[in-house]
């Protein structure tokens, strides 16, 4: 099945290349991701908190349990149980021991992490937070995306707060005030999710999508797609010089 051979392009193959870790390789995930992480943030503690517990969510959302959490908007999936995905791996949550600890929680998916956390006495341990695969080789695999966290110190240690974030102009942009420690997380991406990743793919690398090269991209494979499009022929249109 020809296409345009449009990834010659350097544009496009740049932003191809930028999107491949996002959009779904052939046999990606085949069930939904079960749980939603929510992300709040406290005006007055100067402090962000998550849960993917819709009933703790639900006390935030009405100030039953700490009145001033508000929600930020930013949200990612997980997995709600351990048996939910073959690959998944329990998040440890901790909040700062009273009188020693940091006013804050913690969240690791780092098994080796978690137990040296649950030997730090100013760390208490709470729960098992969700479920979540983890970077590979500082790499998250097909069918996920990057949780990246950052590490904002305070004047002490009472202030001191983890911030967790699916997004990685809004991590950058916490450069000025955190120190970035990178991906630590890799969040299932849904079904829908997939699609719209595939969908800008073609919108960029071809005349633009169809039903007919959406289901192809979802069936061979992003990679696959690509090597089809390096493989072809050069295109015999020249995009016009803009000044």
């Amino acid at each position: 099945m020809p296409f345009p051979p449009f990834a010659r392009n350097t544009r496009v193959l740049a932003f191809a290349t930028a999107v491949l870790s996002t959009v779904c390789a052939q046999g990606a995930a085949a069930i939904e991701p079960t749980a939603n992480v929510i992300e709040y943030y406290n005006a007055s503690l100067n402090h962000f908190f998550l849960t993917a517990s819709p009933g703790e969510a639900a006390m935030l959302d009405q100030g039953v349990m700490v009145d001033g959490w508000a929600r930020t908007g930013v949200t990612w999936s997980a997995w709600a149980n351990g048996g939910d995905s073959a690959t998944a791996v329990p998040v440890c949550r901790f909040f700062g021991t009273p009188g020693t600890g940091p006013n804050s929680h913690f969240y690791t998916a780092d098994t080796n992490e978690c137990a040296l956390v649950r030997q730090d006495p100013t760390w208490t341990f709470e729960a098992i937070a969700f479920y979540i695969d983890v970077p590979q080789g500082g790499a998250c695999q097909a069918g996920t995306t990057p949780v990246y966290r950052s590490f904002y110190p305070g004047a002490d240690i009472s202030q001191s707060n983890h911030r967790f974030l699916p997004d990685m102009t809004m991590f950058e942009h916490m450069a000025g005030s955190s120190i970035l420690e990178g991906p630590v997380m890799c969040s299932p991406l849904s079904s829908a999710q997939l699609q719209a990743d595939a969908i800008r793919l073609l919108e960029q690398s071809t005349f633009g999508p169809n039903d007919t090269l959406l289901t192809h991209v979802q069936s061979i494979g992003t990679q696959a797609f690509l090597n089809e499009q390096f493989a072809a022929p050069a295109s015999q249109y020249v995009l016009p010089h803009r000044s």
